[in-house]
């Protein structure tokens, strides 16, 4: 980049040529959008600092973070200042790399002004903070440049993770300070739980379970290899003809258990009944009464 554009642009150069991004496809637009924040922020601290674009080579970090926010730059942070600092990395590495291409013999640069020591100094803070009291990395000082050639791959990648990471914590804070995400839909659904009592009138009096002599318990059914498996790795079996009891033996209903994601049941229940293995093909065409055990199993998910 010799010189500054007109306006902000997201670019992707290889050792053969530059692309231009202009317009994302719909599953990459919110990476783009994230990289296109950090380009208005550099567009904006360049033009605020540079004398050929109008700018005060010593402006403070306070003067250059009211120019954004009178741009309406960083919208995604609390404030203008925090999307500086939170960007200070990224800001700091593109400075240099407009320092190296300007040369030597340029009267101006980036690297010297007094805003990019105190976002040096802000950048240095955030990462030597630790809230948990844990090893914090040695400090550096204000003035001193970090030596990002000297980084390993897999130190690059480290401090990338971690500024993406504070960088997705504070747009986090600042959406839950102005309210959250604003509602276009209705009214938020509310899982409201079935009682025993209410639904009393609906089923005949309950009457005691009746447990099969030779039944197998599901803990003696269940492979111990198969215990550390992810959930869509675990044997798949069927269960059918079966009866839904609590913990008293009295029969139930599967409406007690909650049927959404992330509501808990406050009921134990219980089902017995005939149980056919997965032969691999789940097409229907098993035959029920092949091969089959019977099952004791906690229904402690909602789901038989």
């Amino acid at each position: 980049m010799q010189e500054l554009v007109a306006n902000t642009q997201v670019l992707v150069a290889t050792n053969s040529s530059e692309y231009h991004l202009v317009r994302p496809a719909a599953s990459y637009k919110k990476v783009y959008n994230d990289i296109l924040e950090k380009a208005e922020i550099l567009y904006e601290v360049c033009h605020a600092l540079h004398p050929k674009y109008g700018g005060r080579p010593d402006a403070e970090l306070g003067e250059v973070a009211a120019k954004l926010s009178r741009a309406k730059v960083g919208k995604s942070y609390s404030s203008a200042k925090e999307a500086i600092i939170m960007t200070g990395n990224f800001l700091l590495g593109q400075l240099q790399m407009l320092d190296n291409t300007a040369g030597g013999k340029a009267t101006f640069a980036f690297g010297a002004t007094a805003f990019a020591t105190s976002l040096m100094t802000e950048v240095n803070s955030l990462r030597n903070h630790n809230p948990n009291g844990g090893i914090s990395i040695k400090e550096r000082s204000a003035t001193e440049p970090e030596d990002r050639t000297s980084l390993n791959a897999e130190e690059k990648q480290q401090q990338a993770d971690a500024d993406y990471a504070r960088q997705l914590q504070a747009k986090l804070d600042a959406q839950e300070a102005r309210g959250g995400p604003r509602r276009t839909g209705g009214k938020q659904q509310v899982y409201i739980k079935i009682s025993e009592a209410e639904i009393a009138d609906d089923y005949p009096e309950p009457k005691q379970y009746d447990k099969v002599d030779d039944e197998m318990d599901e803990l003696v059914l269940m492979d111990e290899d198969a215990m550390d498996l992810s959930p869509e790795d675990l044997p798949r079996r069927v269960l059918s003809d079966f009866a839904v009891y609590n913990s008293e033996g009295f029969c139930s209903s599967l409406e007690l258990l909650p049927m959404w994601s992330g509501v808990d049941p406050d009921v134990d229940l219980y089902a017995s009944g005939n149980v056919l293995d997965d032969d691999g093909e789940w097409a229907g065409g098993q035959a029920l009464n092949a091969g089959m055990s019977s099952l004791c199993s906690q229904l402690c998910s909602g789901t038989t």
